[in-house]
């Protein structure tokens, strides 16, 4: 499973868009929890246990949390205090009946996230799932999927651990890159989590209006494999999905888009005015010539003649 659609996925989009999706969108869907693999089961670190907030009149979404100002998830008995528990992210999110985004056809993207409403900034948004496998079981993957030609996948770092999405996740996954993401992973410190496992969260980094998509910094290094074309189309748009290849920085490739629109705007323009020069030129000459056939027509003389070749020669050198 990828984090967003690849190209294969958009070739099937054009073939069947709405078979596609709808089978994509089912499959991937925001309700899909966790799972956990064999080489995770196999880590010999025992579960992380997080006790609940000891102030009891606190409602754990302030610094007097025990927890919430570590990014720790305070645990479920956590919300029996008297004056209840709003850390916990996971959860909560497990409860809504109406999530805050929903996910659409995002053109050349294939597939992205877009929000079904008014999005306060720091709002916790999805949840990154997948399976929670070792570092060692994600390189053997790495390896398989690049002898299968799948050069889309999306592990994301948690901790000692990795998230991998390639085949089985939920709806984060359809979240795009862009050089101006309104989106950034959070990390959280989680209960029943073997230790140095860190959950991962995707949380609005401004103010998201209805309908805008929602998106993330992939943050790739360069990679000749895997390098592709971002799509963003946002004013400090790098050119490339993380960072651009060495080459493209030595020629200025794709460093920012918007310098790029410029450069294309000046030439436009100078194109342009070379095309008015020359429309005043021709029209000068035509001018001219006429001129000296209705000149010749009535028995002028050669110098009349000689005086509209020289009047050529120097609309030509205007």
């Amino acid at each position: 499973m990828k984090l967003f659609a690849t190209e294969a996925d958009i070739t099937w989009l054009k073939l069947d868009s709405k078979v596609f999706k709808g089978e994509t969108i089912a499959k991937f869907n925001d309700d899909v929890l966790p799972k956990l693999h064999a080489s995770y089961e196999a880590d010999e670190a025992e579960n992380a246990i997080v006790r609940i907030c000891k102030n009891k009149y606190c409602d754990c979404t302030t610094e007097d949390c025990d927890n919430y100002g570590r990014d720790i998830v305070c645990p479920k008995s956590c919300a029996k205090k008297a004056a209840g528990c709003q850390n916990q992210l996971f959860e909560q999110y497990r409860k809504q009946k109406t999530k805050c985004f929903l996910v659409k056809s995002s053109g050349k993207k294939g597939i992205g996230l877009f929000a079904a409403r008014t999005i306060k900034k720091n709002e916790f948004i999805i949840p990154y799932h997948g399976e929670i496998i070792s570092k060692s079981e994600l390189q053997i993957r790495k390896e398989k999927y690049r002898a299968n030609g799948e050069t889309h996948t999306y592990p994301f770092k948690a901790g000692r651990f990795c998230i991998d999405p390639t085949e089985y996740g939920n709806s984060a996954r359809f979240g795009n890159h862009s050089c101006d993401p309104n989106m950034h992973a959070k990390s959280y410190v989680v209960s029943d989590r073997k230790r140095g496992f860190k959950a991962i969260g995707f949380v609005a980094n401004k103010n998201i209006r209805k309908g805008t998509e929602l998106t993330i910094d992939y943050g790739y290094d360069y990679n000749p494999e895997t390098s592709q074309r971002c799509l963003c189309r946002k004013r400090n748009c790098k050119g490339w999905i993380g960072q651009p290849p060495p080459a493209a920085i030595d020629r200025n490739d794709g460093q920012n888009r918007q310098t790029g629109s410029k450069a294309v705007t000046k030439k436009i323009a100078l194109g342009s005015k070379l095309m008015s020069d020359c429309r005043y030129v021709l029209n000068k000459i035509l001018a001219d010539l006429q001129k000296a056939e209705k000149t010749k027509a009535g028995g002028a003389s050669t110098t009349g003649n000689e005086g509209a070749e020289e009047n050529l020669q120097d609309a030509v050198l205007e």
